[in-house]
């Protein structure tokens, strides 16, 4: 970081050339203004880098009629997946999204209780942009009991909305609502409340509800409602659910468990090195356990309160299969009967290879232009096997 000055130094470099760009150091933003790259050589000391100016966007947000004092606000590009949200904490409501690159913008709003807000085709020059008053809506309304077995209302139960079932990641309470995930705990009454919330607009999979206490267990799987719900759940104790997948020999894959009683609800966790995995908090009852492995055979077991099931999955012959795609190709590699419900695999031009796991043997064609195809077979050994695609020019 340059100091008061304007001055910089880098130590420890080994000889050559760098790229040395320049940033605003206090925007943070995520998809902030870049000058271009400056080529310069170690031993270099006459470096003049200049500071790009850019535009900026401001405005005030408002929600049921007054200032929103606490929201989040994301910038990206049209079409492109916003970034982390930055949190804004500002008594009259007000953001400044400094430094930014001339061009078209949007920006995604959402705060507690709020529906999200997107404020498409943003045009920023060198200039300031006042977006002026930026009037959010009030979320969803979801409430409800939560019991447990015998029908007696429990407190301090927790009731989530997510987008899967799988384990939450690290991360703010922001950027799990710009994800459509909350969390909510019931009172003493056993009565929980989310007083406006945005989960539908996340571009992902129908989001979920459930309830779950940690001696009493959890409740099952719904799908939450697009629309002011009052719904209730029955907390039907909690057990674990653990196994073995035989055959893998070293290859990853994820185990899905779907509760009878939920069959739009497939709970997923991945297998370990040594081909083990555990649902470490599952409502007792049926399961269908499978693998995202072709021609697997699903396990059915059942699971009680407060004990733990095991089941053995076994993998069918397959083996791993490296395609040598040739260097710096970036391309659509097309796939000929599909692999795994694979058509299509975008080779990352980083290497001079993809790979499959879990390949049935058999014959398959792929292709780079979908005209010319490449005949390959598959065999049943050994466990893997190379198909070279390069190019004759290719090394």
């Amino acid at each position: 970081m340059s100091d008061s000055n304007g001055y910089f130094e880098v130590d420890g470099l080994e000889p050559g050339e760098y790229d040395v760009i320049v940033s605003w150091s206090d925007d943070p933003y995520s998809f902030h203004y870049k000058a271009p790259p400056y080529i310069a050589r170690t031993g270099d000391t006459n470096i003049r880098l200049l500071l790009p100016g850019g535009g900026r966007i401001t405005g005030r947000v408002l929600f049921n009629g007054v200032p929103l004092e606490h929201y989040g606000i994301a910038l990206s590009r049209p079409n492109t997946i916003s970034l982390a949200p930055v949190d804004v904490r500002a008594v009259d409501g007000r953001f400044v999204i400094p430094h930014i690159e001339s061009g078209t913008w949007r920006i995604l709003l959402l705060g507690a209780g709020t529906r999200r807000k997107v404020i498409e085709e943003i045009k920023v020059d060198q200039t300031s942009l006042d977006l002026g008053d930026v009037v959010m809506e009030h979320g969803h309304r979801i409430e409800g009991y939560v019991r447990d077995r015998a029908g007696v209302l429990v407190s301090d139960a927790h009731v989530f909305i997510r987008q899967s079932l799988g384990a939450a990641r690290q991360q703010s309470q922001l950027e799990a609502w710009f994800q459509g995930n909350f969390e909510a705990i019931s009172d003493l009454g056993g009565r929980y409340l989310f007083d406006g919330v945005d989960a539908h607009a996340v571009p992902a999979e129908t989001p979920r509800i459930w309830a779950m206490h940690d001696t009493l267990g959890l409740s099952l799987v719904s799908e939450l409602p697009k629309s002011d719900t009052k719904l209730d759940f029955a907390l039907s104790g909690i057990a674990i659910l653990q196994g073995i997948v035989c055959g893998l020999e070293g290859r990853h894959t994820t185990v899905f468990a779907v509760h009878v009683d939920e069959p739009q609800n497939a709970r997923m966790v991945d297998v370990d090195d040594e081909g083990r995995f555990q649902f470490e908090k599952v409502p007792p009852g049926d399961y269908v356990v499978s693998l995202g492995v072709p021609q697997t055979k699903p396990a059915t077991v059942t699971v009680v309160d407060g004990q733990t099931a095991t089941v053995t999955l076994v993998t069918p012959p397959t083996v791993r299969l490296i395609v040598r795609i040739g260097l710096n190709r970036g391309d659509e590699l097309l796939i000929d009967p599909p692999i795994i419900g694979v058509r299509m695999l975008i080779t990352n031009g980083v290497d001079d290879r993809c790979t499959l796991n879990f390949v049935p043997p058999g014959k398959y064609r792929l292709s780079f232009d979908g005209v010319n195809w490449t005949a390959i077979t598959v065999a049943v050994m050994p466990a893997e096997q190379t198909v070279d695609l390069r190019p004759n020019q290719d090394p």
